[in-house]
């Protein structure tokens, strides 16, 4: 094979990417998991979660690492293993320094290319796991903000604005913008479109850190503590 005899660093990077993306939306989703069953948990003013602190963080490390740790093993056991003639291989560093396949004029199925195999698989399970999460917890929401109006409990920040700047920023920390990423692979696949029309569905993927740091803290609540901590420093 061509990564053995002369490619090992390309291929070992390879794996390093494969396992480091994987493990990072496996962490987005373990935060999601985390998100959805406190707010279940607050509403139902249950005290369940704070006695199984211990036991959650160790099932968050199992689950962010154990899982891209898992899926870069059966990479590996494949492409020494398999048999290009019964399954689909990875070609980890054949032809890039990452899963994928020689480069065709027609390619086939994107649904059955090694990188959507090996790769995009993986990160479309869990990240329709976050976007369940997602749905669960906006229920969870609304029900709340529902009963808190009939109770005639509303503030001046519960009004429908407030509820879908809140909701928004739950779905960019959930991961869900990064369907983009998906249509973009698929579309590089089929070579469908140009670059300039992926880019422009990545450009969000590619801010996604400016995206959470408007959602986490651009906030009144944050921001106005900070600023009068300032104003008294000088």
């Amino acid at each position: 094979r061509h990564y053995l005899d002369g490619k090992p660093l390309c291929t070992t990077l390879g794996y390093i990417v494969q396992h480091t993306w994987i493990s990072f939306f496996c962490w987005m989703t373990a935060m999601a998991l985390n998100i959805t069953y406190t707010f279940a948990q607050s509403f139902r003013h249950s005290n369940a979660m704070s006695n199984k602190q211990t036991k959650a963080v160790v099932l968050h490390i199992l689950f962010g690492q154990g899982v891209p740790l898992l899926i870069t093993l059966i990479t590996l056991v494949m492409d020494t293993q398999g048999s290009s003639a019964k399954h689909v291989l990875p070609n980890m560093g054949e032809y890039t320094c990452f899963v994928g396949e020689e480069f065709k004029e027609q390619p086939g199925s994107f649904f059955k290319s090694p990188t959507f195999l090996y790769f995009y698989m993986p990160i479309m399970i869990v990240w329709v796991i976050n976007i369940v999460c997602f749905i669960v917890t906006a229920v969870h929401l609304v029900s709340h903000w529902a009963k808190a109006k009939a109770m005639k409990q509303s503030r001046a920040n519960n009004t429908p604005l407030a509820h879908a700047k809140i909701l928004g920023s739950l779905l960019i920390i959930m991961g869900g913008p990064w369907i983009f990423e998906f249509i973009s692979a698929y579309l590089e696949h089929a070579n469908h479109t140009s670059f300039n029309s992926r880019l422009a569905l990545d450009v969000i993927n590619l801010l996604q850190g400016v995206l959470i740091f408007l959602a986490l803290v651009c906030k009144t609540q944050v921001m106005r503590p900070l600023r009068n901590t300032i104003v008294s420093g000088f």
